[in-house]
């Protein structure tokens, strides 16, 4: 039984975005394939590199080794919407089974952790554990949940 230790785990601040489809264009006759630098995700993949930089200093990380195994366990909260501040919802977080993806919502955080130096490719992401939830009510009669925000946990194998 594989036994993982954990090297980091930090909480990124803002409402999770998923990766966008790459964008297609003609220019000068050529057609190129692009990423969207207006999309609301290009704020968001910033961010996550910017705090996973942050957390990495802070735990004194350097960067994994492209053979070390690397479990990724991501818990992206959304704030809740209207219709599940009924008496009947839990307080407590629940999952939210509607999009975005949540393929998408790790695509675009593994490769903002590659950006930040982590690795030097995801493919060494061999396990983890992705969930998306609605935020836990914090205030039920003014409507307010948890704030929007991932989870980031980062494990290698504990024998090596």
């Amino acid at each position: 039984m594989n036994e993982w230790r954990l090297i980091l785990d930090y909480v990124v601040p803002g409402t999770p975005q998923p990766k966008p489809r790459p964008r297609a264009g003609r220019r000068g006759g050529r057609t190129a394939i692009y990423d969207d630098r207006r999309h609301p995700s290009a704020a968001y993949r910033e961010a996550v590199s910017v705090w996973s930089v942050r957390a990495r200093r802070q735990a004194k990380v350097l960067k994994i080794e492209a053979d070390t195994p690397v479990r990724v366990d991501l818990d992206f909260v959304f704030e809740r919407r209207r219709s599940l501040f009924r008496r009947a919802d839990s307080d407590a977080r629940v999952y939210k089974a509607t999009k975005p993806d949540r393929d998408n919502l790790e695509k675009l955080t593994l490769d903002a952790l590659t950006a930040a130096g982590l690795w030097s490719d995801d493919g060494v992401v061999c396990a983890g554990e992705v969930r998306k939830w609605w935020g836990a009510i914090l205030d039920r009669k003014g409507r307010r949940s948890e704030a929007p925000h991932v989870r980031v946990r980062v494990s290698v194998l504990a024998d090596r």
